[in-house]
């Protein structure tokens, strides 16, 4: 019979987390906040600017997170690779109204920072 362990909160160095918002703070200032998420359990959180309601330009964060969405994908089978249609995906996305070139529009685009439609 397997054991199932307890996740346990981790526990980090309160001295050495107020030592990384000084450093942030000091040389990092365009750096609005700092989360640390360790073994599912939010262990740190700070908002140099504004707090936790503020909204935050995460463009370069977004599109991370699309591009490990879009791998997982890609290695369960889901979808053959970046190049795949994204209308033909989602068809609910196509309508009457739609204007630009539905061939066009790839995945590939959506893990750089340029989103144009590629061809």
């Amino acid at each position: 019979m397997a054991k199932h362990l307890a996740k346990q909160r981790p526990v980090f160095d309160q001295k050495k987390l107020a030592s990384i918002d000084a450093n942030i703070v000091k040389d990092y200032p365009h750096v609005s906040s700092i989360i640390i998420v360790r073994n599912g359990y939010i262990v740190h959180e700070k908002y140099f600017k504004g707090d936790a309601n503020t909204l935050r330009e995460v463009w370069s964060q977004t599109k991370s997170v699309v591009s490990i969405l879009i791998g997982v994908l890609i290695s369960g089978g889901k979808i053959k690779n970046v190049d795949e249609n994204l209308l033909a995906l989602l068809p609910e996305l196509q309508s009457k109204e739609t204007t630009i070139n539905s061939k066009k529009l790839v995945l590939k685009p959506l893990t750089h920072h340029d989103i144009r439609p590629s061809g």
